[in-house]
């Protein structure tokens, strides 16, 4: 006769062999109050997500506990919701009450994970709705479908992106020497989702986001005529990298700007994107903007993109250019070849170009020719040290707002 034992959250299970295979499909850890789950991001500070052991409450952290959001999924009716458990051999943490369950679990790429809902029989309503507090800091951008004149420019958006958030945060971005990498300021991504039934159909949901408030709405006819259980699929990542890809022509300055909010010297610039077909050589500059000249002692090593997957790529500067507080510095980067650069959608952000430059004659590009671009969130960052240590622990954060 087999001997039965008891499992995390109260789960019965039988066997030795059993409880085994159950353990390695468990990706948490048991806290005093909280199951944790470790998430991958691009630059890893402590980030993670707590899912609570008797609320439907899932909590996201980043940037070593300075930022904190709370997602709670909101069930209809009075009643109790029941608290956390996992389903033998099962990777995902769920709370459920009367045909409607709520779940937490890692999603394939090892920096998402999923916040679903799983519906046993057809809803009353087909909006399913998050209750998102700690958020007030931040920007949630919706990223529209592209424009023709955005896809004529180079612009990609894939599908799952459409219809999806991009939140960053309204305060930090860039990294202080010895403090914590901001990076873009980008918090995470919750990307369009999906609803998909027991059959396997799928249909897209819409995603909207109000004062607190997550919305997923699901087309009322696919929840007609569904093979239930359905499957309402949100998923978050947690990434620096903007979703999208901007076609970067070569032989083009291009800049996000940044102010600079005190005095202090560029150590290194940090861009995201990926090579388009052959390896990319790409050089970071930091441009004032008011006169539209080039910092002189800016210009950094060239670099070269060697991957199609995308990533980071740093360049320290040999001579590290000063900034001076409150003026405008463009991060900018030309490439000698089309360069694909992450990027989101976002009303804060501001672009520019320069097409009079060319990245090898003459070897550095020179002032003149900037033009203002779309309001991009280009994926690039500085590395700075203040010139001056700050008077208080509040100082010294941010290099760009």
């Amino acid at each position: 006769m087999k001997r039965l034992i008891t499992g995390m959250a109260g789960i019965a299970i039988l066997g030795g062999g059993t409880a085994i295979a159950d353990q390695a499909q468990n990706p948490y850890e048991s806290r005093a109050d909280h199951y944790e789950l470790s998430v991958h991001a691009d630059i890893a500070q402590g980030d993670r997500v707590e899912i609570a052991k008797t609320s439907p409450q899932v909590t996201l952290s980043r940037w070593n506990d300075e930022q904190r959001v709370t997602i709670t999924p909101q069930f209809p009716g009075a009643g109790r919701v029941s608290n956390a458990s996992r389903p033998l051999l099962s990777k995902r943490m769920q709370f459920t009450k009367g045909n409607l369950t709520a779940y937490v679990q890692p999603a394939a790429a090892t920096s998402d994970f999923d916040i679903d809902f799983e519906l046993a029989s057809k809803p009353a309503s087909n909006v399913f709705t998050y209750a998102v507090a700690g958020a007030d800091d931040l920007d949630f951008f919706y990223q529209a479908e592209l424009s023709p004149a955005e896809k004529a420019e180079g612009l990609e958006r894939p599908d799952n992106v459409i219809g999806s958030y991009a939140v960053y945060s309204k305060a930090h971005k860039d990294h202080v020497v010895g403090q914590t990498n901001y990076a873009t300021g980008k918090l995470f991504h919750i990307y369009r989702p999906k609803a998909i039934d027991a059959k396997g159909n799928e249909a897209w949901a819409e995603l909207s986001y109000e004062t607190g408030t997550l919305s997923v709405t699901v087309p009322q006819d696919f929840l007609e005529s569904a093979a239930y259980p359905v499957t309402v699929d949100p998923t978050f990542g947690y990434t620096s990298l903007g979703a999208s890809t901007s076609f970067q022509s070569a032989n083009v300055l291009w800049g996000y700007k940044a102010t600079a909010p005190e005095n202090g010297t560029v150590t290194s610039i940090s861009l995201a994107g990926r090579k388009f077909s052959g390896d990319i050589h790409f050089k970071c500059v930091l441009v004032e903007l008011a006169g539209k000249t080039i910092v002189t002692n800016g210009i950094c090593p060239s670099n070269t993109v060697n991957s199609t997957t995308a990533q980071f790529w740093t360049t320290s500067f040999v001579s590290q250019p000063s900034i001076s507080s409150g003026l405008d510095y463009p991060i900018s980067w030309i490439a000698d070849a089309t360069f694909l650069v992450s990027s989101d959608s976002g009303s804060t952000g501001f672009a520019f170009g320069d097409g009079s430059n060319s990245y090898a004659s003459p070897s550095n590009p020179t002032d003149g020719g900037i033009t203002d671009g779309s309001p991009s969130l280009y994926s690039i960052y500085a590395t700075y040290t203040p010139i001056a240590a700050p008077s208080s622990p509040d100082d010294g954060l941010i290099l760009f707002d």
